[in-house]
């Protein structure tokens, strides 16, 4: 639903609709002052009410009783429309803040208003959102409850304590209130929405895994999903023959916890008070890339604990047959089938992935692995596979091997004894990453003087969902 705006008229005397803070600011200006005059108003009745009363009073014996019984009737009435008065000037202020909550966000989504504007309302809200998570209240964040103009006071604290520390001169006296409203008690800050997509945009760029796997953003600890591991069973019914009872199928639990991961970039103190440098956009670079590094190898090879579950910490088993069977919990693999990597063994692979997955199925190896791949050669010293060819004509595609994208990662095992060099999947599918909306900031500027230290933390986990939808290969030898 819209949401209107004002409705006025314009220098050139035609009438204009939207979001224009100047205006409404001048509105409310207006409405307070109304709502003020009004109240001094009748305090000054009741005041010379009461200044009539006291002379009425010194001179009861000489007046008489019907003007005083007029006199307390008038005195009376002040009184009943000074407490009307002071009612309604208590609704008013309660309206009066209502009406500046809602001109905050009005015409969000209306005529003019720009980009900017309905960008910072949804920044507005999902900051909200994070509060919320992180002091542990459930729901969803509603428009009603966003404060645009604190949340812009609480970013341009955050900048400035991303430069001075706490006392030191640079912060205003609010900036410590504005940020104490989301620390943690070791003196973390929250960030903002538009920092932390930043580095979680950058980290997505940067990471192979995360790109391609599922990410769900949660508010708890930890994603539960329940995902079903096998299938109705179903027969042929006959004219006089009923089909017998089938089992109903069976569902497992996939449950996949948040670890905290964090990261220690360092300024010195010369960059901070260099107002010319976006500290900002150099911090989420520093942190994205650090953080891609870490958690890029967790997804591959990560054991659990206290860190995401890796791919490759799963159990595993070969299955050679030409059965659709499968394990829930473990992954299976093709043995290269001449103790080497072999373009067999890269076919039989692929073929053991179900077509329901071949489609959208992504080549993950290490970039030696691609390598020795492209090294691979027939009988007339042909080779199987030259990287590139068919996606010369795409800008940035990426190579495929059987029709399948290859995304190379530097986590991933090389060629060797017992090592899974290769793993074809469904990604989104198969892997599931868990991130924890909120990612704090605490600085230190004493640990490492003359640097300061901004030690960042966010939450996160990953781990399997669908084992059907993936296939590793196996090497024994170089």
């Amino acid at each position: 639903m819209q949401r209107p705006g004002l409705n006025f008229k314009n220098a050139d005397g035609d009438s204009t609709t939207g979001y224009h803070p100047e205006v409404h600011e001048e509105v409310l200006k207006e409405v307070k002052a109304m709502s003020g005059k009004y109240k001094d108003i009748v305090d000054k009745m009741n005041q010379e009410m009461c200044e009539l009363r006291k002379v009425v009073d010194q001179s009861s014996e000489k007046m008489d009783g019907l003007v005083e019984s007029k006199v307390t009737k008038m005195q009376e009435a002040v009184v009943t429309r000074q407490e009307f008065v002071e009612k309604l000037d208590t609704e008013m202020k309660g309206r009066i803040d209502a009406l500046d909550l809602a001109l905050q966000r009005v015409s969000i989504s209306g005529s003019g208003t720009s980009e900017a504007e309905k960008q910072l309302f949804d920044d507005a809200k999902e900051f909200k959102q994070m509060i919320m998570n992180r002091k542990g209240e459930k729901g969803v964040a509603q428009d009603g409850d966003v404060d645009v103009k604190s949340y812009k006071q609480y970013c341009a604290a955050f900048d400035r304590m991303l430069r001075y520390s706490i006392n030191q001169n640079g912060l205003k006296p609010d900036d410590e209130k504005f940020l104490s409203v989301v620390s943690e008690v070791d003196g973390g800050i929250l960030v903002p929405p538009t920092m932390g997509n930043r580095i979680t945009k950058r980290v997505w760029e940067l990471d192979p895994i995360r790109q391609l796997a599922d990410t769900v953003q949660i508010g708890t600890d930890a994603y539960e999903e329940l995902v079903d591991v096998d299938e109705p069973q179903d027969g042929w019914e006959g004219e006089l023959k009923a089909n017998p009872e089938t089992p109903t199928p069976e569902w497992k639990k996939v449950y996949i916890p948040t670890h905290i991961q964090s990261a220690m970039p360092k300024a010195s103190t010369k960059i901070l008070e260099d107002g010319s440098i976006n500290v900002e956009n150099w911090l989420s670079d520093k942190i994205a890339r650090r953080m891609a590094r870490t958690e890029g190898s967790a997804f591959v090879n990560g054991d659990g604990m206290g860190k995401p579950r890796g791919f490759l910490a799963y159990s595993v088993y070969a299955n050679s047959a030409t059965l659709n069977y499968y394990s829930f919990g473990a992954i299976e693999y093709v043995p290269a089938l001449d103790s080497v990597l072999s373009g067999s063994a890269i076919i039989t692979c692929f073929f053991h992935l179900l077509e329901e997955y071949q489609q959208r199925a992504t080549w993950i190896m290490n970039r030696f692995t691609v390598m020795k791949t492209m090294l691979l050669v027939d009988g007339d010293q042909r080779p199987l596979w030259t990287p590139g060819q068919t996606a010369l004509s795409v800008a940035g595609a990426p190579s495929t091997l059987l029709g399948a994208p290859v995304r190379m990662s530097s986590t991933m095992p090389v060629v060797a004894e017992g090592a899974y060099p290769m793993a074809l999947a469904d990604w989104k599918e198969a892997y599931v990453i868990v991130d924890r909306k909120g990612i704090s900031i605490l600085r230190d500027p004493y640990t490492a003087k003359p640097f300061v230290l901004f030690y960042t933390r966010r939450r996160v986990g990953g781990g399997m969902r669908n084992f059907q939808s993936i296939v590793l290969m196996k090497t024994s030898a170089t």
